[in-house]
């Protein structure tokens, strides 16, 4: 059997998302066709912690 990684789930208020720098927040574009299904999804990035670019749906939650 495989080891797999769990992965955790950041979960942020839409005000926290709003009150990230513009810097830090987006949506992502898919620009080289890797992951169609996440365009236009929420995107968060966090410096400090790893992974640094968070997606929504995958490992962000906004509330």
């Amino acid at each position: 059997m495989k080891n797999q990684k769990q992965k955790s789930v950041k979960t942020i208020t839409k005000e926290e998302y709003q009150n990230l720098p513009a810097d830090f927040r987006g949506l992502y574009q898919n620009y080289y066709g890797d992951h169609p299904e996440w365009k236009g999804r929420r995107i968060a990035a966090f410096p400090c912690e790893l992974p640094g670019l968070f997606i929504e749906g995958v490992n962000l939650k906004i509330i």
